[in-house]
């Protein structure tokens, strides 16, 4: 099951930006609307370079919040453009070093839709499942449900039909889950940064259903003994 955001999930303080992997190879920015974060049709436009995310460690731009426990990150991407090769997405991330496990969902302007993962810190990224020929704009999610994390595209809108990235895949947590957006041109500095609009972008608690019996029945069964003849 997909479980839409909602209404009420924008996380519209606590945002923070790091130019991860050094100014050298990383600059970013974020602008857009702050309350809540955004409405629809209040567009969140990001912007950054960067190395790329891969290997052992990673260098990008990253607009992210700290949030425990099970949840939902969600992003509609509506253009994705720059120089080198660039490409945007949602991330969940061990703290926020060069080097933390992560799972990323991510775009390029080419149009196919990728998923990978460094399961614990300084390992070598995973190599990434792949969505060929999806074209913006597209849905983009990433539900973390405690125990592991599942990746879903939608290029119809945030109540489907959504379709798998790969399998689901697990990360150390050692520092803390922070979640967010991120700007990439896999270049660095010294070619054009990426920039990607989004129309939508929200983080929220995941719940889970929970049935509680209105009623309970206890039944006594009455045993009735045939008389002995003897």
């Amino acid at each position: 099951t997909i479980y839409p955001c909602g209404s009420n999930c924008g996380a519209s303080s606590g945002f923070l930006e790091t130019d991860l992997g050094g100014m050298l190879v990383t600059s970013g920015s974020t602008s857009g609307s702050n309350n809540p974060y955004p409405p629809t049709n209040q567009f969140v436009t990001i912007t950054g370079t960067g190395t790329g995310i891969g290997h052992t460690s990673d260098a990008f731009y990253y607009h992210y919040t700290n949030m425990s426990g099970p949840g939902i990150i969600m992003a509609h991407v509506v253009t994705i453009y720059g120089g080198g090769t660039p490409e945007s997405g949602i991330m969940i991330r061990n703290g926020a070093n060069v080097f933390s496990a992560t799972a990323y969902l991510y775009m390029q302007n080419s149009g196919s839709v990728s998923f990978k993962n460094r399961y614990s810190d300084a390992v070598t990224m995973s190599a990434a499942s792949f969505l060929p020929g999806e074209t913006l704009p597209q849905w983009l999610e990433l539900i973390y449900d405690g125990f592991q994390i599942t990746a879903w595209v939608s290029g119809n809108d945030q109540w489907g039909p959504w379709q798998q990235v790969g399998s689901p895949v697990t990360i150390t947590q050692n520092n803390g889950l922070t979640w967010g957006l991120v700007a990439s041109n896999n270049a660095g500095n010294l070619t054009g940064a990426c920039t990607a609009v989004y129309d939508y972008f929200c983080v929220s608690i995941y719940y889970t259903p929970t049935i509680t019996p209105t009623s309970t029945t206890t039944f006594s069964p009455t045993i009735t003994l045939a008389p002995t003849i003897t």
